[in-house]
């Protein structure tokens, strides 16, 4: 046997049988190998020679395949790896780049980086890497303004690419931050579900900021005015806190719970944390200035609740000498705004109005407008017991001015994270419907590729194809039918949790509505009333003063209101609740409603095709009810026993004189013969009427 090629592919041939060293089991490995080194360089006189050797050619042509299969495998695996490694180190290093353009502040260069960062992560086709991205540019703008709008977009976008990644400890860890900037625009009921969504991803996990998601949810249930459950998630806060031996935290947590006990009278408990707080070394206390000052200013604010008053001054000043030393601007102003107080109780008009003036002007300058609206409300107060009504006048025209200022802009600010998260649903339902489309096309190329199939099998075997095309075409029409009840069964729950989402929704704006515009201009009223009765003669003040105790009643009776909304939620959407609803929205006012279904069904188990002929016969009955029967009670009844589930349609009403040919029974009959079931009929005169429905679930 004599191969023929190039001199170079021979010279390879001789290369590969000597290096791969797999011979042909009837070949001697060593003579062969000799051979070889003797002919090397006359390559075709080599493979002349020993192919005696190789009288199965076959066999060595499988085995040059498999070595330059493994070798082609090997440099394509290796090469993606380099490419790999490199995009990965490009965005390692825009990423170093952010970091530290996001210490030096400098936005632009930021900026160019994170778009470099998220180009490499595309590329890489790592939605994890590019979530990570986002988050700091958000932080980046949380840094600058805590109710930053730049800073909930960035966010979100994190949680979207880490929701495509399914990594649920970072999504957990974005729904937080979310929730803090929810929080820090008011919208507390928004931040309390994003925070709940966190807990519920996070199970049994228990991450570093765990305790965080805690603290955040006592703060809001104190905003809310439910203590025992601010209390309770304080307590959750610290107790993850003490466990972690963060003693700055623990102080923090220590606080907390003290002062909340304290803005709701329970003087007792915020005495008996305060002093678990002050239980920590003064060394260790010290270490950690803005908490300490904090509790050291909160506490002596409790003793000044309770006109224990002998040091609460020198505690005032040693909080606010710590706070300027480290710069803490914020804490500045509260300490200021309790000085303020105390020399107001002491009738200090002068000093209440330097240090409410002070903490004014730095909450304003900050952006912090609520203790700009208490230094306001010290102003004005401190105004009307000097006897100078048109300054108090002028502070509550600026105080309500103030109000309305702030509550535009964190309606602004929540207008612009709503928008953000419907943008956000927009573009996933768009996304939807292109993957739903493109599904769509896919299969329709692939039913042409049936049909063309079976018409080129018609073409010999005529007769059996034919009878294998009509029992596909019932199949498969089967299956439309079955899909269109599954897909009207969704459409009618969808269309019911529409419905209840946009209850709630407008229950959530209404409201805000109240807590931020009604409760507001109220608040202002009542200052102006009160303004004008100071400053009145005793007889107008007299009648005045009732007004005044009014507003605050209607005040206080709309802030419980308020709070009760605030707790509601949106309703799960059933089968149950689908159907009720369905009954209770077609009935009249003169028809009392009975309803009742076994609990112990399990809907899930029970068919599409069932429930969507229950639903239809429950349609048809309320309908004969309402327009025939002239009934004062109905009863609607779903029951499960044996394998067979029972649906009962009964009334008061004036009965049936032809029962079986009319008002819809014949569709009913129908639909449940269809399922395998009966249907009984039991009709009196004047005594009502009622239909019972038997179908099989097995």
């Amino acid at each position: 046997m004599i191969i023929r090629s190039s001199m170079y592919y021979h010279w390879i041939v001789i290369q590969v049988i000597k290096e791969v060293a797999i011979p042909h089991p009837r070949i001697d490995s060593e003579d062969l190998k000799v051979t070889l080194n003797y002919y090397n360089d006359k390559p075709e006189t080599a493979i002349n020679a020993v192919s005696f050797y190789i009288y199965d050619f076959s066999y060595l042509y499988t085995t040059m395949m498999k070595f330059f299969t493994l070798l082609f495998i090997f440099v394509s695996f290796f090469g993606f790896s380099q490419n790999k490694g490199e995009l990965l180190n490009n965005y390692e290093n825009h990423f170093g780049q952010m970091e530290k353009n996001y210490e030096n502040k400098k936005e632009d260069s930021l900026l160019f980086h994170c778009r470099k960062a998220i180009f490499y992560a595309k590329e890489l086709k790592d939605p994890a890497l590019e979530g990570k991205v986002y988050i700091y540019v958000g932080s980046y703008y949380y840094d600058q303004n805590e109710s930053s709008s730049l800073a909930y977009e960035n966010y979100h976008r994190a949680y979207e690419l880490y929701s495509k990644a399914k990594d649920t400890l970072r999504i957990a860890k974005t729904l937080f931050r979310m929730a803090i900037l929810e929080k820090n625009v008011q919208n507390h009921t928004k931040a309390k579900e994003s925070l709940f969504r966190s807990l519920e991803l996070l199970k049994e996990q228990k991450p570093d900021f765990l305790h965080g998601i805690y603290n955040d949810l006592g703060i809001i249930y104190d905003h809310l005015g439910n203590l025992n459950q601010s209390i309770l998630y304080y307590k959750k806060s610290l107790a993850l806190r003490l466990e972690s031996g963060n003693k700055e935290l623990t102080i923090q947590s220590l606080n907390n719970i003290a002062t909340t006990y304290k803005d709701h009278k329970d003087y007792r408990n915020a005495e008996k944390y305060f002093v678990q707080a002050f239980k920590h070394p003064q060394s260790e206390l010290e270490k950690y200035p803005e908490e300490y000052a904090r509790i050291i200013d909160n506490r002596a604010h409790l003793h000044f609740l309770q006109n224990k008053n002998s040091e609460v001054l020198a505690e005032y000043s040693k909080a606010l000498k710590l706070r300027e030393s480290v710069q803490n601007h914020e804490g500045a102003v509260m300490s200021h705004l309790h000085l303020a107080e105390y020399y107001r109780y002491h009738h200090d008009y002068k000093m209440s109005d330097a240090f409410a003036e002070k903490a004014f002007k730095s909450s304003y300058q900050m952006g912090t407008f609520r203790n700009s609206l208490l230094a306001l409300k010290i102003l004005r107060d401190n105004a009307e017991s000097s006897g100078n009504s048109s300054k108090a006048l002028d502070y509550g025209n600026q105080y309500i001015q103030l109000q309305q200022k702030v509550y535009d802009k964190e309606m602004q600010t929540e207008e612009k994270f709503a928008d953000i998260r419907y943008a956000s649903g927009q573009k996933e339902k768009e996304n939807k419907s292109l993957r739903l489309q493109n599904k769509e096309q896919q299969l329709l190329t692939e039913k042409r590729k049936k049909y063309l199939y079976i018409a080129i099998g018609l073409f010999g075997v005529i007769a059996l194809a034919g009878t294998g095309y009509i029992q596909y075409s019932r199949m498969e029409q089967k299956q439309k039918e079955q899909n269109a009840e599954k897909e009207i069964m969704e459409l009618l729950i969808r269309q019911q949790e529409v419905s209840e989402k946009a209850k709630y929704l407008e229950q959530e704006r209404i409201s805000n509505d109240l807590h931020d515009s009604i409760a507001g201009k109220l608040s202002g009223l009542m200052l102006k009333l009160d303004t004008i009765a100071v400053s009145s003669p005793l007889e107008i003040k007299k009648k005045l003063d009732p007004a005044v105790e009014n507003v605050d009643a209607i005040l206080q009776e709309l802030h419980s209101i308020v709070h009760d909304m605030n707790e509601q939620q949106v309703t799960e959407v059933s089968y149950p609740l689908l159907i009720r609803e369905l009954a209770g929205s077609q009935l009249t006012e003169k028809t009392a409603f009975s309803f009742f279904i076994d609990e112990s069904i399990n809907w899930d188990t029970i068919s599409n095709r069932i429930k969507l002929a229950f639903y239809y016969i429950i349609q048809q009955g309320v309908r004969n009810i309402t327009e025939h029967s002239e009934a004062t009670k109905s009863i609607i009844e779903i029951r499960s026993k044996e394998n067979t589930v029972f649906l009962t349609i009964s009334d008061n009403g004036i009965g049936m004189d032809n029962a079986t040919t009319g008002m819809g029974l014949p569709g009913m009959k129908k639909r449940t013969e269809e399922l395998g079931g009966i249907v009984e009929l039991q009709s009196v005169r004047n005594k009502g009427t009622t239909i019972t429905i038997k179908i099989p679930i097995t």
